[in-house]
């Protein structure tokens, strides 16, 4: 894997000035691209029950769920096995997902692409379905020690989430010192943690 990963949360900081914070960034020869995410590898995701169409309420499937921006698999340097990514071009996506290889096999997906889970959305029995349109190679989202497992991929809406910044692994003190002075610049009143 090139490059180093950092984030800190925008959540309650940055809000509205991420994507300026984000366009000031970018202008670093040494960043290389930045995300937002719900969670990062590492830490805890949700385990959230779904449903699958074609299977009733009483079989639900538990899969690990997380939030991401549009530019979280090229970040993270996540690979596409079918289908593709969150595409900010096309509206559909924001009600669709992206879901790893283990949850193929959990769920015996053969042909997983248009595959659409299903949630109640009303109190008349409405249902609000929700494609599946990539799947992504397993990625370690727990400890490395751990089986890797289902998960699940929403679109992230709003400016929230941690800051996940890729960079060239060149002149590292520089490229930390420049993020740090930037932050400082949009929120001098909320220090960055390390």
């Amino acid at each position: 894997m090139d490059g180093r990963k950092l984030s800190g949360r925008v959540d309650q900081f940055i809000g509205d000035e991420y994507p300026s914070f984000r366009e000031e960034l970018l202008k670093d020869p040494n960043i290389v691209q930045i995300a937002r995410a719900d969670n990062l590898p590492g830490s805890s995701f949700s385990n959230n029950a779904h449903f699958l169409e074609g299977h009733g309420y009483d079989e639900i499937f538990a899969l690990m769920a997380t939030r991401v921006s549009f530019e979280w698999a090229e970040t993270m340097e996540v690979e596409m096995v079918e289908g593709r990514f969150f595409d900010p071009e096309m509206a559909t996506d924001s009600t669709g997902v992206v879901i790893n290889e283990a949850t193929v096999r959990e769920l015996h997906l053969e042909n997983p692409i248009g595959t659409r889970f299903y949630a109640p959305s009303g109190p008349d029995g409405e249902v609000e379905y929700i494609p599946i349109i990539g799947v992504v190679k397993d990625f370690h989202f727990e400890s490395m020690h751990q089986p890797i497992g289902p998960a699940i991929l929403y679109p992230l809406r709003g400016n929230s989430g941690y800051i996940c910044i890729k960079t060239t692994g060149q002149s590292v003190a520089e490229t930390l010192q420049n993020v740090e002075q930037q932050w400082k610049s949009f929120v001098p009143e909320f220090p960055l943690e390390s």
